[in-house]
């Protein structure tokens, strides 16, 4: 019995240290093999906050899918600017009007396309705009204006991207410079004009430059949009690592024009862009990451003036205002002598849903509506009120007038035609929403979630920690020079 006892805590003293080294050795393994992103959605929602993401929810059948990821967080914007695109590119508080910069004199900023690139993922960058327009532009370049277009898409020939797909260029040529598809030629890119469900994407770094990329609300069935180029990003880019950045532009466009109906449509369209990468995700849980941030807020928007919020307003508005400026444009060309707001209404009532209903016809929806036709009573609530037409019949003297517009015009109706302004103007007081900002705003915008580490993207954070978050994501310090030490 002695010599059992002996022999037992004589084992125990031998084994002890064992277990020890074995249990450090499991610990340090865990470390070393704890799940890093390897996958990596970025979406950028331009000019979207709050009041955008709310107004899309009340306008739907469903709430927002964004609104449904597990972490939700708040950014804090250090730049009332579109430059807040560079804050996620680079990390810093960029310059405004800028691309990536801080300053003229300040070194080039680091992207994060570049520092993933460098560290083994494959990069591509997919817009709903054009592909040097400022958003996208500040994830692959750098410049003191963002109107040099020409300068900007001809770093692309230096930029790690493997895939570049959006809205075409604005501008081709230059002064005494190659054409910019020589250019990108020359730098091994494939060039191509168009992208499809059924087709695959070239083999090599691809650039698809597209004719157009419509706003939702214009967008036919077979219509290119922010979706289907991620769903196409995934497909090229799905055999290694990857960084996607996906930028919806004309979120922030809508806004700035003050369109509602188009805002509405074009932040549901992105939404259905992030249930692309979220299919991905569900596949392979273990290392891909989402996150979806936004830029600068676009017009101020304000919900509930003077009332409830009345989205269904919107639902008649059957194009986006910049098609609507066509219809104005043809109609002032071929106008005839002494054209009045009724000649015009036609155009009106098709593309907005707003009717100038005589007294006859007031008097026979408003018997039948008594007697219980539902469509009788909706036509109804769609004739405009008298301060209505007299607001467009001012708008429409001032639009067809050969005069070029006063201060007090461009203060009045701002950048667009007074038709478009008016017309907008009409359904924003309808719906008791508006605007408080011609351009961009400083309120705090939000960040949602999920996946490997996207925890860390909870809680409220400086713009600039969205780019940095990213980065620990993927096992990387803010520098992204090297792999975090254990």
């Amino acid at each position: 019995m002695f010599l059992f006892l002996f022999l037992a805590k004589k084992a125990k003293s031998l084994l002890f240290p064992c277990v020890v080294a074995a249990v450090a050795a499991t610990l340090s393994g865990c470390e070393k093999t704890a799940p890093v992103a390897r996958h990596i959605f970025l979406f950028v929602a331009d000019g979207a906050s709050y009041a955008q993401r709310r107004l899309t929810a009340m306008a739907g059948e469903s709430g927002l899918f964004v609104d449904t990821l597990p972490v939700q967080g708040t950014a804090v914007p250090a730049v009332a600017d579109a430059a807040a695109a560079g804050a996620l590119a680079t990390g810093k508080a960029t310059g405004a009007g800028m691309i990536s910069m801080i300053s003229g004199e300040e070194p080039a900023l680091p992207l994060i396309t570049s520092i993933m690139a460098q560290n083994g993922y494959a990069v591509g960058l997919v817009t709903d705009a054009g592909l040097d327009a400022a958003a996208a532009a500040s994830f692959y370049a750098h410049s003191e204006k963002r109107q040099n277009y020409y300068d900007i898409a001809a770093q692309l020939k230096d930029s790690p991207l493997s895939l570049l797909i959006g809205q075409d260029f604005k501008r081709r040529k230059a002064f005494q410079k190659e054409d910019l598809d020589v250019v990108l030629k020359k730098s091994g890119r494939r060039m191509v004009s168009r992208v499809s469900a059924g087709e695959k994407m070239p083999s090599g770094k691809v650039i698809a430059a597209l004719k157009n990329v419509p706003f939702a609300l214009d967008a036919k069935a077979e219509s290119p949009n922010l979706a289907l180029f991620v769903e196409k990003a995934v497909e090229k880019l799905q055999g290694g690592d990857f960084l996607i950045v996906a930028v919806g532009e004309k979120i922030g466009l809508a806004a700035e024009n003050r369109d509602t109906a188009a805002l509405i449509a074009e932040t549901a369209a992105f939404d259905l862009a992030v249930k692309k990468a979220f299919d991905f995700y569900a596949a392979h849980p273990q290392d891909t990451l989402i996150v979806v941030a936004s830029t600068a807020e676009a017009g101020g928007l304000v919900l509930g003036t003077d009332g409830a919020v009345s989205p269904a307003v919107f639902k008649t508005q059957k194009v986006s205002i910049d098609t609507f400026k066509s219809a104005i444009n043809r109609f002032r060309r071929r106008r005839p002598e002494g054209a009045t707001l009724e000649n015009f209404m036609p155009k009106i009532t098709e593309n907005f849903g707003l009717r100038l209903l005589t007294r006859e016809q007031k008097k026979e929806l408003a018997e039948a509506a008594k007697n219980g036709d539902e469509t009788a009573a909706q036509t109804l609530e769609t004739d405009l009120t008298g301060a209505e037409t007299a607001l467009l019949r001012e708008a429409f003297r001032h639009s067809m007038a050969d005069k070029p517009k006063t201060d007090a015009l461009l203060r009045k109706y701002g950048k667009l035609d007074p038709l478009q302004a008016t017309v907008l103007r009409i359904l924003d007081d309808r719906a008791r929403t508006g605007y408080a900002a011609q351009g961009r705003t400083a309120v705090p915008t939000p960040v949602s979630a999920a996946g490997v580490k996207s925890d860390a993207f909870a809680g409220v954070y400086p713009q600039t920690d969205v780019f940095v978050k990213i980065l620990a994501a993927a096992g990387l310090p803010p520098d992204g020079t090297r792999p975090v030490s254990d």
